[in-house]
């Protein structure tokens, strides 16, 4: 802190290290014989395999951030400038199994007996006698089944928040970005090999500019527009091939993708009233230039890749409210409503890709449609809570609702149709007290997805019923939970 020139200083250096051990997932796929016996048969169920998938990432963040004030036509004003350097590395690996049993399986020394366990007991690992029958491992190593990479984004940024009146005040900036991303791996094919190449590299400038007007102490109108970018993961921009063991999908890589550039406009009217009550409503429009959805493949549905697919853009409008219930009566004075609704019309235009593949799974008297929603995008979000809090007695508690609108989740090809999240409406409780010397002593009880709803995904096309893709339940969850603070 200067004191004297009324600026600060702010500097910070942080990391993280981050380990993912997907230990020995095992498949074990037995056909049931006509005579109740059990066997191997990879022409029909697949062998039996084992994977691992391990994933380490490291990541250093360094800032610097300057401020100064100073007054601007008798206001109140800031300037303020900084620094960033963000790096990360990440490395990936799949070690994949796969056992085959040599000989007569009728002669194994420990019959399978539909047991995964047999088929690795002593007596049946085969030791090399040729007239052995027995089990055997190799690994089913490719080279699509690693990578590794690093990013390094280096950023500066201006801005200045100026009153330019005594109601008006805007905050005008550009940030400045320098992006590396670096890759080593190889495809399936080994026809397109990485040794640690520069795969995305830009300098990009990214302005905003907010204007707020506060006609009353208690409320403001906002206007703001930013220019914002979406990049990439380490998964996605690489030749990594990775299977889903309990879908059976396999997410492939796309080398070849390049950023996302967002331009994002917003209007919001808000008005505040005591002990953080508020209402709001706001309006807003995105442009997307090369966004990146997940898409199937033609040559096969279960692959699924990351695409840089046609332009697109969202509009959509949000209201929300924060309020207690004092005005109802004495007794509801410690209750409070809270909630927002946001809906959004979200399209993309098809490319030609997209195009052809959704020609070719044209049905009967279904017409083709060039733009279609965009995915990730509901087409409504609901967020309910009622909550409780008493100080004299140290009481809180909440009821919280939450829904989104089926959303597209994968885009289809050919004859498989795109795949849609149905809406999951969760339903929680929670309630807890303090108790004990200076409230030390808090005890609490949550339970989630109080309706018992399932998670579902869907295959949505033209005059079909739905069919399921996914489904999971995950039940009613309740915890309890104890803590001392000291």
């Amino acid at each position: 802190y200067f004191k004297d020139t009324k600026s600060t200083l702010t500097y910070g250096v942080s990391g993280t290290m981050s380990t993912i051990n997907d230990k020995d997932v095992r498949i074990t796929p037995f056909t049931e014989n006509q005579d109740g016996s059990y066997s191997i048969n990879p022409q029909e169920g697949g062998e039996p395999n084992r994977i691992w998938r391990l994933l380490d990432e490291q990541n250093i963040n360094a800032k610097l951030d300057f401020v100064k004030e100073f007054e601007w036509n008798d206001q109140d004003s800031k300037f303020k400038a900084g620094l960033s350097n963000i790096f990360k590395t990440r490395d990936f690996e799949i070690q994949d199994f796969f056992l085959r049993i040599y000989g007569n399986q009728d002669n194994l020394s420990e019959p399978l007996n539909g047991d995964a366990n047999n088929l690795l007991v002593d007596q049946n690992i085969i030791t090399g006698d040729a007239a052995q029958s027995g089990s055997y491992v190799l690994s089913r190593y490719t080279p699509s089944n690693s990578f590794s990479g690093s990013i390094n984004n280096f950023g500066a940024y201006v801005s200045g928040e100026i009153g330019l009146t005594e109601n008006l005040k805007t905050i005008v900036g550009v940030r400045m970005e320098n992006y590396d991303q670096l890759f080593t791996g190889q495809n399936q094919a080994a026809d397109r090999v990485f040794e640690n190449d520069n795969v995305l590299n830009s300098t990009e400038f990214f302005p905003s500019v907010n204007f707020t007007y506060s006609p009353t102490e208690s409320s403001n109108l906002r206007a703001s527009y930013s220019r914002t970018i979406a990049r990439p993961s380490f998964k996605e921009k690489s030749t990594v091939e990775i299977q889903d063991v309990l879908t059976g999908r396999t997410f492939i890589g796309n080398i070849d993708l390049v950023e996302t550039n967002i331009n994002n406009y917003d209007l919001r009217w808000e008005t505040f009233f005591k002990r953080g009550q508020t209402v709001s409503i706001g309006a807003f429009y995105k442009t997307f230039e090369n966004p990146i959805e997940l898409v199937r493949q033609s040559a096969n549905a279960n692959n699924i890749k990351p695409t840089n697919v046609g332009d697109a853009y969202i509009l959509g409008g949000e209201i929300e409210v924060r309020k207690d219930l004092s005005f109802i009566s004495e007794f509801f004075g410690n209750f409070a409503v809270s909630g927002n609704f946001t809906f959004t019309e979200a399209i993309v235009n098809i490319d030609s890709v997209e195009r052809q593949g959704r020609l070719n799974g044209l049905r009967d008297g279904e017409e083709l449609k060039e733009q279609r929603r965009f995915v990730g995008q509901p087409p409504y979000i609901i967020n309910g809570a009622l909550n409780y809090q008493n100080f004299e007695t140290n009481w809180e508690g909440s009821l919280s609702y939450n829904v989104q609108g089926p959303t597209l989740a994968i885009v289809g090809v050919n004859r498989t149709p795109d795949t849609y999240t149905v809406p999951f409406h969760s339903l929680n409780f929670n309630i807890s007290k303090a108790f004990g010397a200076d409230d030390r002593h808090k005890l609490g009880l949550r339970v989630t997805n109080i309706l018992n709803d399932d998670r579902e995904r869907v295959f949505q096309s033209f005059q079909s019923e739905d069919a399921i893709e996914t489904l999971r339940s995950p039940g009613r969850a309740f915890r309890i939970k104890y803590s001392f603070s000291f």
